[in-house]
């Protein structure tokens, strides 16, 4: 699989959405164990300055292809407090392309996002501003009762 995470990072787009949905081709055969191996080499990529882009759309096209199964492996890990101005802008990313998984991790998302609100740091303050007003701005109809609740 040292090739498949290489390609979900690749520098092309066009190769990291062929990879993505290799991902899912691969999920459907290998099941856990292909989110197990990839997912945590993506988010390790993140903390990384020069693979952080590109990770982020990797994890982007897996989730675009697999987001029930793959969501509650990545939000977890971005949401650790204090909240880093990248794992801030990436929830936001991941929540574009989340859809309707992203409502049963509203409970998870939403506090470190306001929590982050709260934050010393000006420029944390606005991206975690920004970052949930992308997640109000993309949850469907459903998820708006989850967002009442959070709120």
């Amino acid at each position: 699989m040292i090739n498949f995470d290489v390609n979900i990072c690749y520098s092309m787009p066009e190769v990291r959405e062929s990879a993505g949905l290799a991902f899912s081709t691969l999920y459907k055969s290998a099941g856990m164990q292909a989110i197990d191996e990839i997912v945590p080499t993506l988010l390790h990529a993140l903390e990384d300055d020069e693979t952080s882009d590109t990770a982020l759309d990797g994890l982007k096209q897996i989730l675009s292809v697999r987001t029930t199964a793959v969501l509650p492996h990545i939000f977890p890990k971005l949401v650790r407090l204090p909240l880093s101005a990248f794992n801030i802008h990436a929830l936001g990313a991941l929540a574009e392309v989340a859809g309707h998984g992203l409502n049963f991790h509203l409970g998870t998302i939403l506090p470190a996002l306001l929590s982050a609100m709260g934050a010393e740091d000006k420029d944390v303050q606005t991206l975690a501003k920004e970052a949930a007003e992308t997640v109000a701005l993309v949850i469907d109809e459903e998820g708006v009762e989850y967002l009442i609740a959070e709120f």
